[in-house]
């Protein structure tokens, strides 16, 4: 994975964020962040996250629910890889202690430590075992430690087990990385190899480690216990030093004086145990005496030299002393556990178990335990006996052991025994051991005694046991935690409420964050600027806003201003008063007025009151009242009122007006105070403000009822020109009955502007009162005041204030007007108003100024308008707009509308301008029609001779009928012949029934012929009456012929209908059942078999039985082919030797096949007979055809009559072999087809040859595209022709492109 975006936005991976909203906010902080930052040391860095962003893949990559797991695990690994790398190296149970250091040196969260030593299998999952060892040990790694010394050209020489111990709480790898520091302030290595080396006597060494132990004191960081530890360590080393001094010596001075004196002294030391043996002297004389000799031997230590050998434990072994003798009778129960933990660490698990028997039964508590626990306990599986564990476990803990009492706890809890378990746990904990705690914890939990669980969990962890933290995260909500942290917090114990808050914070507790920061590392004993300013970014990341203001002022302190401005910002945003005073101040500050104004009135609109001197000194009174008026707006009545005192306070009039009015007058109910209000309204009113004057007079008047006092006010504010003050007055002298008064000072209100008063004067005047006041005024030139007054009079209706107002006021095109108020728009708006009211005057003048802005459509609507009202002025304007075409529509509408005056007003006008149709409507629909009121027959004939003589074939038959009514045939047959010749079929059919009528019979079926032939139905009727069934069916007949395959099936129908049955079998053989006019209906088809069958049709009964053959209806087919065949159809006979052959009744098929045999029905006979049907266009007999002939033979055919010229034949023969895929017969289809100049037919054929790969129909399609014009479709057919050998083609080709046409 490229980028972490988990990581690198900071996101927490033990509690990933679900949220969306949060994520994009978050990501949002960040984008804020890196373009601050891009020019910085990792400015590379942010520009590629920028980039990553703008493309959307931050947010894809992150929402992505696989890929967001990926980066979460990631993110742990790397988190969890210095625990890791530590844990890796080491194989002993872990003490809280050195869980402690880890978690130190990798910068960890000891929770996070443990969960990985769990993984790692270090601890028991359930509960940890407690280990009393004082100190860790390693094997000791001799090829490293040479390395080491060659690497620092030291003399290499073996170490004691003891000297190499962890020296500070290091793994061995430590310990030489330690060492090779090329910091000499951190540790003197030549002191370290002087003692490593034992150069040194006794006294130096215990000073110098001294030294070395304030030293590291000093300038490392390790705990105080692994301080401890080295100062152990070497001091031991010095302690049991006497017999190894011994080996020493004795290495460089064998044969020396020295020897033999050493010689003695051994001698005297076998004495003495010899003598010890035999009783003679106590033990601690015996003691005594060794001590002695090994000051002796101590003696010589500066001239010794220290060697691998150990030459002292071969003597010892030579002279019979033994090592465990040595020991056992010289070595205290203490230095006997120290041997059983020795060998325990050598894995020599035999003598560890020994050594630690020997100590415990001298009564050694740790080494009780120590069996129990390593020996017994599991930790050695070949060694594992619970019992001897319980045993061991239980005498420490008879004398006191409270690890033994917790170990013994556990294995109980193990056998189930919980009461046993509590006991021995309870026993422990209350000695103070915070494992037994815990494990009384987990007890109560499994029983789900919660409350209990938690109150030994917060013991243990108050005790310091940190395991336990984990189990009051999972029992304790963050809320519950974080009281416990402000509980101790109250209680001045500073540490425990430290670590609460810490847990609560953990999990996500932002008023622990706040109060981790603030309580206890700003305030308290345990101060720490640095955490606090951790804890606090924590807090307001998560939106504490306190804690963003308390950044913000850190920041200011350390003169950060742009980081104080980023938190006072967003601790302001989400309401905090002080960070937005602080953001004023510091802008004010920097001389940024605006924006400290801006920050300084949200403190104070917040309830921020220091804030208000800040205004008042930056504000002016205007920009103080223009907030309050602000507020006011916003309904925000509590500022408005502050900002509203504050700006009157500073002598603003309008600010004691706005108090007075918006605030106290009643506006706010829960404001209402009429005295504070005339108090701000008489402070602005003596400072000469004219509406707190009125104001006050609503008061007196109203509120008071002191009509004088009213009228005083008013006068005053009047007299000064406020418009409602004026109107007041006349409310006040019209109440009192004064209306003379009432309509003066409503009339100056109302020209002052004041609109209300305008109601006034309508109730008190009528619409022709004001129209009058508005004419003096317009006469006066005066207009403002007559545009007002028109207005008013017009708002009651009154039109010709309505007209007078387009006129006299906004009409450009009025020259007599001086008025400055020309409105084009306004005038046509009251023009249209009078208009609407019938003034046609108005009509008319909007339709010029619609004309005159060159909208014509709206003029001539209204130039129409007005021509309808009788306007001639309006009519001559149409007369130049319109064309006759929209005359005549208007005529049109207004006949649709039943308006036969203006229909005819508006004809004649297109009529006159030469429009036909108008000529015929006006003829038509006017003077021949009777539902027009105005019928007038010599008019029509007038109009209808207009229209015939300009070539209308329907005004000449109407002219004919006109004439035929007069009883004038010579005029009617003129006229109806001309429309008829014009193809007008009602003209021919009147012309048949005007011969009829005069005994001309022949003549008359002729033309109503013509007429039915072109589709006139009713001349039908006539025919019927004038023909003979046998004459229709030789029309349909000859139709047929003519291949009119309409007027064919038409005439069959008339003749069928009239009972011809050859002209029903023909309607039911060519047009229903083969159907040549693609109109195929077998139920036609047998319903007029049917008929001509019943009146004894054979082959009419041979192809109704050939339907139902094809309808699996066996029964009906036989019925009808043995009526056929029972007249002698021989062809009848041998379809009914099919049906039976088909059934499987071969005796009754071979009777008909015989019967139609000896009738002279063979094989080469049925493909004559099927071929003269086919051409015949009889259908059956294709099929026949296409079963018993070739696609070569078929095209042979088509080819024969192709030569003949019979084209259609030719046509029949070769789509049936084309079909077979022929490509010959599609050929000489195309062929055919061009013959006959139908080129879409044809090229169609050609493409079918060409696409089979004939080369004529390749060249021949070319031709057809070059042709058409398509030289890319041409080039391509000659191309693909010529390639294949086609000479033409390819000579085609070359022509065209020396052309240039390609």
């Amino acid at each position: 994975m490229k980028d972490n975006w988990y990581e690198i936005l900071d996101f927490d991976i033990f509690n990933p964020i679900e949220d969306e909203d949060e994520i994009k906010s978050r990501i949002e902080d960040k984008k804020i962040y890196w373009k601050r930052n891009k020019d910085g040391v990792k400015g590379s860095y942010y520009k590629h996250y920028l980039i990553m962003l703008d493309k959307g893949v931050i947010e894809e990559e992150i929402f992505d629910e696989e890929l967001r797991e990926e980066m979460i695990d990631e993110a742990k690994e790397k988190y969890f890889e210095p625990i890791d790398e530590i844990l890796s190296k080491i194989n002993v149970d872990l003490t809280e202690e050195k869980i402690s250091q880890i978690a130190e040196k990798t910068g960890r969260e000891k929770k996070h430590v443990r969960e990985r030593i769990k993984k790692f299998g270090k601890i028991n999952k359930k509960k940890i075992f407690h280990s009393s060892s004082k100190f860790e040990a390693v094997k000791y790694n001799k090829e490293k430690y040479k390395e080491f010394c060659e690497i620092k050209k030291l003399k290499f020489q073996f170490l004691d087990i003891k000297n190499n111990l962890i020296i500070l709480g290091m793994e061995d790898k430590n310990l030489y990385d330690f060492l090779e520091s090329e910091d000499e302030n951190k540790f003197n290595k030549k002191i370290l190899e002087n003692i490593l080396s034992n150069k040194i006597v006794k006294d130096e060494i215990l000073d110098e480690i001294k030294n070395i132990r304030e030293k590291l004191k000093r300038k490392t960081g390790y705990e105080e216990t692994a301080k401890n530890r080295l100062f152990e360590i070497y001091e031991n080393m010095v302690k049991n030093r006497k017999i190894e001094e011994y080996t020493r010596y004795l290495i460089k001075y064998k044969q020396s004086k020295k020897y033999f004196e050493i010689e003695e002294i051994l001698r005297n030391i076998k004495s003495a145990y010899e003598i010890n043996d035999k009783n003679q002297y106590s033990e601690k004389q015996v003691n005594e005496f060794i001590e002695e000799i090994a000051d002796k031997i101590g003696d010589f230590y500066d001239f010794l030299e220290r060697k691998e050998e150990n030459i002292f434990y071969g003597y010892c072994e030579e002279h019979g002393i033994t090592y465990e003798v040595i020991n056992e009778e010289l070595m205290s129960d203490k230095e006997m556990l120290e041997r059983g933990k020795f060998y325990w660490v050598q894995e020599d698990y035999d003598e560890s178990e020994k050594w630690y028997k020997m100590a415990a039964d001298k009564g050694n508590v740790e080494a009780m335990f120590d069996l129990a626990y390593y020996i017994y306990n599991g930790n050695i599986p070949s060694r594992k006996d619970i019992n001897l564990a319980k045993k061991w476990y239980e005498k420490a803990a008879n004398l006191g052991a409270k690890s033994s009492m917790n170990n013994l706890g556990i294995i109980y809890d193990e056998e189930k025994n919980n009461e046993k378990a509590r006991e021995w746990f309870e026993k422990s904990a209350n000695l103070g051991n915070t494992t037994a705690m815990n494990n009384l914890g987990i007890i109560y939990e499994d029983e789900g005694n919660i409350e209990k669980a938690k109150e030994w969990y917060e013991k243990a962890y108050n005790e310091g046991y940190e395991e336990a933290e984990e189990k009051l995260e999972n029992l304790m909500s963050s809320e519950e935690i974080y009281k416990k942290g402000k509980f101790y917090y109250n209680q001045e114990d500073y540490e425990k409420s430290e670590k609460w808050y810490k847990m609560a914070a953990g999990k996500g507790n932002v008023d622990a964050m706040f109060d981790l920061a603030y309580y206890i590392y700003e305030t308290s004993s345990k101060r720490d600027i640095n955490l606090a300013k951790k804890w606090y970014e924590k807090a307001a990341n998560l939106g504490n806003r306190v804690a963003m203001n308390i950044l913000g002022r850190n920041y200011e302190r350390e003169g950060n201003n742009e980081k104080a401005r980023e938190w006072y910002k967003k601790a302001a945003n989400l309401g905090n008063t002080v960070a937005m005073n602080n953001l004023g101040i510091i802008y004010e500050r920097e001389g940024n007025i605006k924006e400290a104004k801006e920050w300084y009135e949200k403190a104070y609109n917040e309830g921020y009151e220091e804030a208000e001197e800040k205004l008042e000194n930056l504000m002016n009174s205007e920009e103080i009242y223009k907030k309050g008026k602000f507020y006011f707006i916003q309904k925000d009545y509590e500022k408005s009122e502050k900002w509203y005192k504050m700006a009157a306070g500073k002598g603003n009039v309008d600010a004691m007006v706005s108090l007075a009015c918006d605030i106290y007058n009643g506006n706010i109910p829960s404001k209402r105070d009429i005295n504070l209000s005339k108090k701000w309204y008489e402070k602005a009113a003596n400072l000469g403000a004219k509406n707190a004057m009125n104001n006050l007079g609503n008061i007196y008047y109203y509120k008071e009822g002191n009509n004088e006092k009213a009228k005083e006010w008013y006068k005053k504010s009047a007299n000064l020109g406020a418009s409602i003050a004026m109107n007041n007055l006349g409310i006040i002298y019209e109440r009192e009955g004064n209306i003379e008064e009432a309509k003066e000072w409503y009339e100056k209100a109302y020209n002052e502007g004041y609109e209300k008063s305008k109601e006034k004067l309508e109730n008190l005047m009528s619409s022709e009162e004001i129209y009058k006041k508005g004419k003096f005024y317009y006469n006066q030139e005066d207009y403002e005041k007559c545009e007002k007054l028109y207005k008013m009079a017009a708002g009651k209706g009154n039109a010709d204030a309505m007209f007078s107002l387009a006129c006299d006021i906004y009409d450009i095109n009025n020259k007599n007007s001086k008025s400055t108020e020309k409105d084009n728009e306004l005038s046509k708006k009251w023009y249209e108003k009078a208009a609407n009211l019938g003034n046609r005057v108005a009509m008319k003048n909007l339709g010029r100024n619609y004309e005159n802005e060159g909208n014509i459509e709206k003029a001539k609507k209204w130039y129409e308008k007005a021509y309808n009202e009788g306007s001639k002025e309006a009519e001559e304007k149409l007369e130049n707009l319109l064309d006759s075409e929209e005359m005549y529509e208007k005529g049109e509408f207004y006949f649709s509308q039943k308006d036969y005056e203006k229909s005819e007003k508006w004809y004649k006008m297109a009529a006159d301008k030469g429009n036909v149709d108008a000529m015929f409507d006006l003829a038509y629909y006017i003077y021949d029609s009777r539902m027009s009121n105005k019928r007038d027959i010599n008019l029509a004939k007038k109009w209808y001779e207009k229209v015939a003589n300009l070539g209308d074939r329907v005004a000449m038959n109407n002219l004919g009928f006109i004439y035929d009514k007069e009883k004038n045939n010579e005029k009617a047959r003129e006229w109806y012949k001309r429309s008829a010749n014009l193809g007008e079929r009602v003209a021919m059919n009147h012309l048949g029934k005007n011969y009829e009528d005069e005994g001309n019979i022949e003549e008359a079926k002729e033309w109503y012929e013509k007429a039915y032939n072109e589709g006139y139905e009713e001349a039908e009727a006539d025919l019927k009456n004038l023909m003979s069934s046998e004459e229709m069916y030789e029309k349909g007949e000859f139709y047929f012929i003519q291949k009119d395959y309409e007027k064919s099936e038409k005439w069959y129908k008339m003749a069928a209908e009239n009972g011809n049955v050859v002209a029903m079998f023909c309607l039911a053989c060519f047009f229903y059942d083969i159907s040549v006019s693609g109109k195929r209906d077998l139920n036609l088809a047998k319903k007029w078999y049917e008929k001509a069958a019943n009146l004894g049709d054979r082959v009419a009964m041979n192809n109704l039985g050939v339907i139902y053959d094809k309808e699996k209806n066996n029964e009906k087919a036989r019925e009808w082919y043995k009526k056929s065949a029972n007249l002698g159809a021989r062809v009848a006979m041998n379809n009914l030797g099919k049906n039976y052959e088909n059934e499987g009744n071969i005796e009754e098929a071979k009777e008909w096949y015989v019967k139609a045999y000896n009738k002279g029905y063979g094989k080469a006979e049925i493909e004559i007979l099927y071929e003269k049907a086919y051409n015949e266009i009889y259908e059956e007999a294709e099929e026949k055809l296409e079963n018993l002939m070739s696609s070569e033979e078929m095209y042979e055919k088509g080819k024969f009559y192709y030569n003949q010229e019979d084209y259609e034949k030719s046509e029949k023969w070769c789509e049936m072999a084309a079909d077979k895929g022929n490509v010959k017969a599609m050929l000489l289809l195309g062929k055919s087809f061009e013959k006959q100049e139908r080129e879409r037919i044809s090229k169609y054929w050609y493409s079918k040859a060409a696409e089979n790969g004939n080369l004529e129909g390749m060249y021949r399609l070319g031709m057809i595209y070059e042709e058409e014009g398509d030289k890319k479709e041409a080039k391509y057919w000659y191309k693909k022709a010529s390639q294949n050998g086609h000479k033409k083609a390819k000579e085609r080709l070359k022509k065209l492109s020396f052309l240039g046409l390609f």
